[in-house]
């Protein structure tokens, strides 16, 4: 409160005028004074001995769980867990609303390659979750392979020949499902993350792991995933890939010097403009061989995988 004093006159002369002014005259000012306060903010000493509290700022902590709606502020950050082998990731959401790939991105931070799936609903709206799917490195074969419940993509295949990836391929399999196979250039290790609204895959790669990893061959018209440029002779040989335009079949031998030991041959649904997954195991034993040729039905050799003993 604001006090105001109002001065009428000269006060009357005080029979003590002249000896100073009386104790009770001092005290009453003194008083007075001291129950007066400025205009403002009042201003709060801290007692001898007390620690004035700073108020804290308290950011919310994300919830461990395997998808979230939050991006990552760096990328391949240092400490984090990055997988060489095997799988990075498996998601089970049959209620999902994404049903197709609708984008693959990437853009590199220092060493490290984010790539990033978006998905869509199958009218081609954003989707909210993302649909099942597991993410795993095939080291074997020089390949990251996304496996998917979506039943469309709008990207077929991408060359990238940037940071740590050749190219993508988005194949159908046997069930009608889209899966994707990002083609390494280079050895890696790597991590996966689900984001949400919109709904989205993320993968961080970064150089490094065992030295020893394969490498698919890739013509045109063929991608021979498995066995890998560089594979060693087993008693089983398991082929798997994936091959676009209208041949209703391959046919696949196996050579010993240019001569056929095993032939036998797979059928392909022919889907133009698609890339078709095909699967086929081979049994061989303990016979010697060399190679592993596939061809069309008319006899036009695709392509040849050299084995080494």
């Amino acid at each position: 409160m604001r006090h105001q004093f109002k001065v009428n006159g000269p006060a009357p002369a005080s029979p003590s005028e002249g000896k100073g002014p009386p104790r009770l005259t001092v005290l009453l000012c003194a008083l007075l004074l001291a129950s007066c306060t400025v205009t403002g903010e009042p201003s709060v000493t801290a007692p001898p001995g007390a620690t004035t509290a700073v108020p804290q700022t308290t950011q919310p902590s994300t919830p461990v769980s395997s998808t979230s709606t939050i991006p990552p502020t760096t990328a391949c950050p240092e400490g984090d867990v990055m997988l060489t082998d095997g799988q990075l990731l498996a998601w089970e959401r049959p209620t999902a609303d994404a049903a197709r790939i609708a984008e693959i991105g990437w853009r590199l931070a220092g060493d490290c390659h984010v790539l990033t799936i978006s998905f869509a609903t199958g009218d081609g709206a954003p989707a909210t979750t993302p649909p099942t799917l597991s993410a795993s490195i095939l080291r074997s074969a020089g390949v990251l392979r996304i496996e998917s419940a979506a039943s469309s993509s709008v990207v077929t295949d991408q060359l990238v020949e940037h940071g740590l990836v050749e190219r993508i391929f988005v194949p159908v399999d046997a069930n009608g499902n889209r899966f994707v196979d990002l083609v390494l250039n280079a050895p890696v290790v790597g991590r996966a993350r689900l984001l949400t609204s919109p709904a989205r895959l993320e993968l961080e790669l970064q150089p490094g792991g065992p030295e020893d990893v394969g490498s698919p061959l890739v013509t045109d018209e063929i991608v021979l995933v498995e066995p890998a440029l560089g594979a060693t002779v087993e008693p089983v040989i398991d082929v798997t890939g994936y091959s676009i335009g209208t041949a209703a079949g391959l046919n696949v031998s196996v050579l010993l010097a240019g001569t056929a030991i095993e032939e036998t041959n797979v059928e392909l649904v022919s889907q133009p403009g698609v890339w078709t997954e095909f699967t086929l195991t081979i049994p061989v034993g303990d016979r010697p061989y060399d190679r592993l040729q596939v061809e069309t039905p008319d006899g036009s050799i695709l392509a040849g995988i050299p084995f080494t003993p």
